[in-house]
């Protein structure tokens, strides 16, 4: 098994934030600069710029791209002339050139970064670069350090910590073809480390998956990292650290923190990208709203992936003021799914599976294991809830100061219907207003009356001893009488898993919240989802600490789902 670490040491927020200026060509689309663009191999009349094979793709009036400069590179043998619009350039190719006056990409920031380097791509697709550049570094006015570069390739990173600086303008000297226009499609602060397989020391992951959907939890991961090249690193909190196994994506994380044993020894500590959404979410009362918009305005630019299963699901009912990470495990719960990043740059939204995936045999179980049993759930209680309109008005501000534009005002309960003297509402939402005003302010709305209907479920088999066990779900302000005979459904049947199994194994595919087997120390098997695997990762395999919540299937042959278990082998029928 191989294993490879793709670190991005990016200052987070820098990229976003940039403000990228630089004069080019009309089509040259400077906000693409910072974002990147998709790098494409335009026909040009440049020198052997317009290959007669079909792999230049002819520009147009309305193509937009990264930054060209508005001057193509001479040497003493060149001989000019260029069309804007029609690229054309008379001219020798051989040997670099330099610009007569180079042109410069200048990145602004409103506040000020550190970083480790700076990465550029040129034109990758075309094979045409820069040969020589100059990248000063300021802090205000004053130049913090400057450095002359040259690059052999189109991908080209200077690897320069720099601390405290909010300006980098890069001077583009010379190109690797003379008569030629200068082109970045992509620069980027900081750089891109790959740590192979012989640097990573040791890999520890902790995936979780609540099979009630009652919880959403955060992954994390902890990579130990021997530096044999001897890099400049500044590991900075939230950059991103992407783990490959044999090739393929397994996890991406951020950095929570960092700690350095040595000169070239690292230890990150990471959380899954369910970490990040601790800020405040305002909330707001929803009536068949298209789930894609409430989770755009939960996730607020965040990258997800949603199932097609939920694709046509709306979402009704409430949500107070809460963290993102809060709004998305209400809605998770109210629509049946889990939320993974697990093998993906994405937050995933899917359908907890009801398939049983790889099992777990005798030959990939460490000696061990351990079932914890829990008590019957005797009852399970589900709340529906109603939020209607009423027309009771309440002061909710009362002759108090406001000085300032766009003032954000919370309250604790819905309200609608707002009005104010004093000032002007230039937004609202159920749970928000937001005020400019020089004065005092008197603000009423109309409030929502909050019904609520409690449907149960019991169950027969539960003995008098257990009678008082009941799992309730009632602050699920999602759940409503459209949904709620589906969420009772799933509750009372995942609370029919009362087993819990422990135990040490070599993974295959499995991943937390799949639906798998696994042999009990006695012998016999039992069914159910993984909740927590405890992963450690190394050139030689994948072991972990996997716990099961499931029931025990305790006969000689175990038929079900499709699937006839014996031993260990598994056969369909």
């Amino acid at each position: 098994m191989s294993l490879s670490v793709k670190y991005l040491d990016v200052p987070e927020g820098a990229q976003e934030a940039a403000q990228v200026e630089g004069q080019g060509q009309p089509f040259t689309d400077m906000n693409m600069v910072a974002s990147g663009t998709k790098d494409v191999a335009y026909a040009t009349l440049e020198p052997e710029g317009w290959p007669l094979d079909g792999s230049r793709r002819t520009t147009s009036v309305n193509m937009k791209t990264g930054f060209w400069s508005t001057q193509v590179s001479v040497n003493d043998s060149a001989v000019l002339g260029q069309a804007i619009l029609g690229l054309a350039v008379l001219g020798e190719t051989d040997g670099s050139a330099e610009f007569e006056v180079p042109p410069v990409i200048t990145l602004s920031f409103p506040e000020k970064y550190t970083a480790t380097g700076i990465s550029i791509t040129f034109s990758p697709s075309s094979g045409e670069w820069c040969t020589e550049i100059c990248v000063s570094w300021y802090d205000g006015t004053s130049i913090i350090t400057q450095e002359t570069s040259y690059p052999t390739e189109a991908h080209w990173t200077i690897q320069k910590a720099v601390d405290g600086f909010d300006k980098v303008t890069i001077e583009l000297r010379k190109t690797n073809y003379a008569g030629h226009f200068a082109k970045v499609q992509r620069i980027e602060i900081g750089q891109t480390v790959w740590f192979n397989q012989e640097e990573i020391t040791s890999i520890h992951i902790v995936n979780e998956i609540d099979p009630s959907l009652s919880e959403l939890t955060v992954d994390t991961m902890q990579i130990n990292i021997h530096d044999r090249k001897e890099r400049t690193l500044i590991p900075q909190k939230n950059q991103q650290m992407e783990l490959y196994q044999n090739g393929n994506l397994y996890a991406v994380h951020y950095i929570t923190g960092s700690s350095r044993q040595a000169k070239q020894y690292y230890t990150f500590s990471c959380q899954s990208a369910i970490g990040l959404l601790e800020g405040d979410y305002l909330g707001g009362i929803y009536n068949a709203a298209p789930i894609i918009s409430v989770l755009e305005d939960i996730l607020d630019g965040f990258n997800f992936e949603l199932h097609n299963k939920f694709a046509e699901i709306t979402i009704t009912g409430y949500l107070p003021i809460c963290t993102r990470r809060e709004a998305l495990q209400q809605l998770a719960f109210a629509i049946g799914a889990i939320i993974t990043t697990q093998g993906s740059n994405a937050i995933r939204i899917v359908p907890l599976p009801s398939e049983i995936s790889a099992p777990f045999t005798k030959t990939n179980i460490f000696q061990g294991s351990k079932v914890e049993t829990e008590p019957r759930i005797a009852k399970v209680e589900v709340v529906a809830h109603k939020f209607s309109q009423s027309s009771e008005v309440e002061t909710l501000m009362d002759a108090e100061t406001i000085n300032g534009n766009e003032v954000l005002v919370t309250f604790t309960d819905p309200h609608h219907s707002y009005a104010i003297t004093g000032g002007t509402i230039t937004g609202s939402g159920a749970n928000w207003v937001t005020i400019t005003a020089a004065g005092e302010v008197t603000l009423t709305g109309k409030k929502y009356i909050h019904s609520t209907v409690r449907y149960s479920q019991r169950n027969t088999e539960a003995t008098a001893s257990e009678r008082n066990n009941v799992f309730a779900a009632e602050e699920a302000t999602l759940v409503h009488s459209g949904n709620v005979a589906a969420v009772l459904k799933r509750l009372y049947d995942i609370s029919q898993f009362r087993q819990t199994l422990t135990q040490e194994v070599v993974v295959s595919t499995q991943r937390a919240g799949q639906k798998v087997t696994s042999d009990n120390p006695w012998g016999e098997l039992l069914q159910g989802h993984i909740t927590s695997m405890e992963s450690d990762l190394t050139p030689t395999g994948h072991t972990a600490s996997v716990t099961i919540l499931g029931v025990e299937l305790n006969y000689d042959g175990y038929q079900y789902s499709g699937r006839l278990y014996s031993g260990d082998t598994e056969g369909m029928y």
